[in-house]
């Protein structure tokens, strides 16, 4: 869910950035869509990636023992 919140307020504040340079030097800019719908994918991705592999990893230590290491 945070990686999606991340997701999402990257993608505001990229468009916000785009609008200003618009805005300001005239320069034309344009999001696609697909650029967008791609880096949702890849941000829920990495939090999907970065998350599971260590909830995997703590489920199947054993309680003492990883109370112990720490």
């Amino acid at each position: 869910m945070l990686c999606l919140v991340g997701g999402g307020t990257g993608i505001v504040l990229g468009r916000g950035a785009s609008m200003l340079v618009r805005w300001l030097i005239n320069w034309p800019t344009q999001a696609s869509v697909t650029t967008i719908i791609a880096a949702v994918a890849v941000s829920a991705g990495v939090g999907i990636a970065f998350g599971f592999y260590p909830a995997w990893k703590g489920s199947r230590s054993d309680p003492i023992v990883a109370l112990r290491y720490e």
